[in-house]
């Protein structure tokens, strides 16, 4: 889905525990505590796996920016919040332009969501198909979906602190690059954003970066 509508992400862990504060930034340089994971090139696979052993911890925080297009232009919107897995539970804010706020939480079945009005109305999941298909796209695992959509081939860029976390830092390939573009009007192969960052103790996802890197 988020191939198909052109989105730019960036999708950074804050926390991969339950605390911590959220990410402002989408890499900070540093030296990682142990050696990187996966060696010099990894595949689609391994950003499965690391999606897996996030999923498989108790809780984290997270901060994305998205661009979606529009008629006259792309915009930029945000989105932090938690996600708890063992609950299958989430609670996120999504500021958009203008500053309009949307919170939307989900609990198992349960769904609370509030579309910009200040109140909230709660909803059974099974109800609320158009309420999960403009929210959840945007959290973890359909922000994964599309660096995990084909058997792409990511090179190691090096060893990097973020948020506090030390992480392999790994490019996607100059040569799947050009080929994701190829049929993209408008976007050259430097305008397609393509990282991803694994923890180095646990292997875990931290970061990722995905699709065009500005509203224009």
């Amino acid at each position: 889905m988020l191939a198909r509508l052109g989105l730019a992400l960036v999708f950074v862990i804050a926390a991969a525990c339950a605390g911590g504060s959220p990410a402002t930034a989408p890499a900070t340089a540093g030296a990682a505590s142990s050696a990187p994971v996966g060696g010099d090139v990894i595949d689609s696979a391994a950003i499965t796996a690391a999606v897996d052993a996030l999923q498989a911890r108790d809780s984290w925080q997270f901060d994305v920016r998205y661009i979606t297009a529009g008629p006259d232009g792309g915009f930029e919107r945000t989105l932090t919040g938690t996600e708890r897995p063992p609950e299958d539970a989430v609670d996120a804010l999504h500021e958009q332009p203008g500053g309009m706020q949307f919170r939307y939480v989900r609990i198992g079945d349960d769904i609370w969501f509030d579309a910009g009005t200040g109140t909230l109305t709660q909803v059974q999941a099974g109800d609320a198909g158009d309420v999960i298909e403009h929210y959840e796209p945007y959290y973890l695992e359909g922000l994964a979906d599309s660096a995990q959509s084909q058997n792409y081939e990511f090179e190691l860029v090096g060893p990097e602190t973020l948020s506090n976390i030390a992480t392999s830092h790994y490019r996607l390939s100059q040569s799947d690059r050009d080929n994701i573009v190829e049929n993209l009007d408008g976007i050259t192969a430097d305008q397609w954003g393509g990282d991803v960052w694994i923890a180095t103790d646990g292997g875990y996802l931290v970061g990722l970066n995905w699709g065009p890197q500005t509203t224009e």
